[in-house]
């Protein structure tokens, strides 16, 4: 009853068991085990109820010296381990909802919890001292988790068996120096997981599964991160909100985060969340969405079979959302830059390499940067947007359609990275942008054809340099001029079928010039004109006309 206050097993031989439920008393009943040798457990079966403390003290060496098992411990207060023994205290019974706290603190006897957790608005898991509190019992209920390290021990609360999957929130909030761990999986129902002690750092290996309705990561230490490797899934939208300072403050590494849904970045502090680990193909969008913390993605994304858009959506602020593993799968990948932060959507380091199309349709006026290079899987790369420029400065490896798809505004395409590869470079300005598709910089020398084929009144420019892989040039657009004004040494014939091409400079023979350094014919068919700017004089190559039809202007 509710008056006894102490239950001691104090002999070596004769174990106790105790099959009846104990009311606590209102100031606390202690359960002890004070053998100095021997064997003998002090076993609990019968539940606890009432209102007040349970405190169990295993002063002796033996292994679950204090063992409750059975109906379930549900006394209307806190549960505490403070045994000076170096024997554990296990608890397999379920601790239900009414009790408030778990706590660990004994410096030397371990408190093993592995039986179910059932929260009732709130329930605290706590370890205060050097003895680990281990739970394994899994966590269902409503209301909020929290996980308390108070100790230098890392891993000191380690929840390691059974679901978390509590209908609310998990927040770390220790004052300790030491870790907390959970290695078992988070559930659906949970909502969010919350970092929030200055020096006990959160770390999360088992599998998170996401709700419905969302989950979110949230930091907001000043010096403690936290860190997922276990992966995340479920059908449901992913929030990542990095609150603090800290580098890295929201750490996503180890298995792929590939939940149905998308993940967004909107943290208000001014530390960078980072996922290096991979982006799987249920990712339907990546959406950074803070002023002031970065998204950094270091692992491969695998876009989505309908699409994977890639978004910076900050009205303000300087925040980029920065893509360095690459790009594959097979389905298009669109990159929109809706905010005025120059390079505020940058792909680099590893290429981007999906099996589908990669399209520019940002509503804001900063650009898109790719420099990490497009791949021969990627079948046309487009710029969509009126305000948003997209700079290509890594290599481009041919199979891919450059095409400027603007209505209207003045946006254009820009590749500096050069072109490279086996096959055909074809550029389609369909707008009315002039040099809406501009290539500078590195080489076109590609192994193949370059031929200019835009709908659009717009015309095409290439200052780079078309290189000796080159077998030929044809502009084919009666609408987009083509304009070459590089010192090309391509060897192949030119060919204009359809409109103008434009020749600033030199035309040689056997030295490079705009055309080549070849005397290999330039071919004028379907009313096609070479028009020729550059400085007076005999063209030294041959111009052949079909049926008279083709112009050579100058």
């Amino acid at each position: 009853g509710a008056n006894v206050t102490g239950v001691t097993e104090n002999s070596a031989t004769s174990a106790l068991t105790v099959s009846g439920a104990i009311t606590v008393a209102a100031g606390g009943t202690t359960l002890t085990n004070n053998n100095a040798s021997g064997s003998s457990l002090l076993t609990l079966t019968g539940g606890t109820l009432g209102t007040g403390d349970l405190i169990t003290d295993n002063n002796s060496s033996i292994a679950y010296g204090i063992t409750i098992t059975g109906t379930q411990v549900n006394n209307a207060g806190i549960v505490s381990n403070a045994g000076t023994g170096s024997g554990s205290t296990l608890i397999s019974a379920a601790i239900g909802p009414n009790v408030t706290s778990t706590q660990e603190n004994s410096v030397t006897s371990p408190l093993i919890l592995n039986g179910p957790l059932v929260v009732n608005g709130s329930a605290t898991l706590t370890a205060a001292n050097g003895s680990l509190l281990n739970f394994s019992g899994g966590v269902t209920g409503t209301g909020t988790l929290y996980l308390d390290n108070n100790s230098s021990t890392n891993g000191g609360l380690t929840i390691s068996g059974g679901s978390i999957d509590n209908a609310g929130t998990v927040v770390n909030n220790g004052t300790g120096t030491g870790s907390t761990l959970i290695s078992t999986t988070i559930g659906s129902n949970v909502t969010g997981i919350t970092q929030n002690s200055t020096t006990s750092a959160l770390n999360i290996t088992g599998g998170i599964t996401v709700n419905s309705s969302g989950l979110t990561l949230t930091n907001t230490s000043t010096s403690s991160i936290m860190s997922v490797t276990g992966g995340i899934t479920g059908t449901g939208n992913l929030t990542l909100n990095n609150d603090t300072s800290l580098v890295n403050g929201i750490t996503i590494s180890g298995t792929a985060v590939d939940n149905a849904g998308t993940i967004t970045n909107s943290g208000t502090g001014t530390g960078n969340s980072l996922i290096s680990a991979a982006i799987g193909s249920n990712v339907t969008g990546v959406i950074e969405n803070s002023t002031t913390s970065a998204l950094d993605i270091g692992g491969p994304l695998t876009v989505n079979a309908s699409g994977t858009t890639i978004t910076n959506a900050n009205t303000s602020g300087s925040s980029i959302v920065t893509i360095s593993g690459g790009v594959t799968g097979t389905g298009d990948l669109i990159l929109q830059n809706n905010s005025a932060i120059a390079d505020g959507i940058t792909i680099s380091t590893a290429m981007i390499n999906n099996t589908g199309a990669v399209t520019n349709s940002g509503t804001g006026t900063g650009e898109t940067l790719i420099s990490g290079g497009i791949g021969a899987n990627v079948t046309s790369v487009t710029e969509n947007s009126g305000t948003s420029a997209l700079t290509i400065s890594g290599p481009i490896t041919v199979n891919a359609t450059l095409i400027n798809a603007n209505a209207s505004g003045s946006s254009i395409l820009s590749v500096t990275g050069g072109v490279v590869g086996t096959g055909t470079l074809t550029l389609d300005n369909n707008s009315a942008i002039a040099d809406g598709i501009t290539i500078s910089g590195a080489s076109v020398n590609n192994t193949g054809t370059v031929t200019n084929s835009g709908t659009g009144t717009g015309s095409t420019l290439i200052s780079a340099v078309i290189g000796a892989n080159v077998t030929g040039v044809t502009q084919n657009s009666a609408t987009s001029a083509l304009t070459l004004s590089g010192t090309n040494t391509y060897t192949g014939g030119t060919t204009i079928s359809a409109g103008t091409l434009h020749i600033p400079g030199s035309i040689a023979v056997s030295t490079a010039g705009n055309l080549g350094n070849t005397a290999a014919a330039v071919t004028i068919t379907g009313g096609g004109i070479l028009d020729y700017t550059g400085a007076g004089g005999s063209f030294g190559l041959p111009v052949n006309t079909t049926s008279g039809i083709g112009e050579v202007t100058n």
